[in-house]
């Protein structure tokens, strides 16, 4: 399954960039001028290879080096978590919703309760696998819908 699209506009406005460069991939000393002055040509690069992960599209774009690392293999929404953003505002779910024509990426805080619900007990009985963070931002939801209600 592709990453959705969806998530390229937040990312590129709530990215922390000098924080990503020195404390999360390790670069030291990189110019961040060569990013901030080049965010249309990784916006619209991104968009057309929305697979793509943000090293790939700096690196794609020659805007930083190969450099070898565990930090390539990042997903843009694990570098958003580091930097302590809301997950229910940029980890989209893919689904087919109740018809089921028509796929579609949403992101929790727009999920029916229902629809959050039928996941978790899914997963709990072992007929869905996910990805922990998703678990949690599940089951965060559910507890914020409760608390607001």
């Amino acid at each position: 399954m592709s990453r959705p699209v969806e998530r390229i506009d937040y990312f590129l406005t709530n990215i922390n960039w000098e924080d990503l460069l020195k404390n999360i991939w390790g670069l030291e000393g990189y110019d961040l001028e060569i990013i901030v002055n080049n965010l249309e040509v990784i916006k619209e690069s991104w968009k057309q290879y929305p697979d793509w992960r943000i090293s790939q599209v700096l690196i794609n774009n020659n805007l930083l080096p190969n450099y070898p690392g565990v930090w390539y293999y990042l997903e843009d929404w694990e570098i958003l978590l580091k930097q302590g953003k809301d997950p229910r505002d940029f980890l989209f779910w893919g689904t087919y919703g109740k018809s089921g024509d028509k796929f579609q990426w949403i992101l929790p805080k727009d999920m029916e309760t229902g629809h959050i619900e039928n996941i978790i007990k899914d997963v709990k009985e072992g007929k869905m696998r996910v990805h922990s963070e998703f678990l949690k931002t599940f089951i965060k939801e559910l507890e914020l819908r409760k608390i607001n209600n």
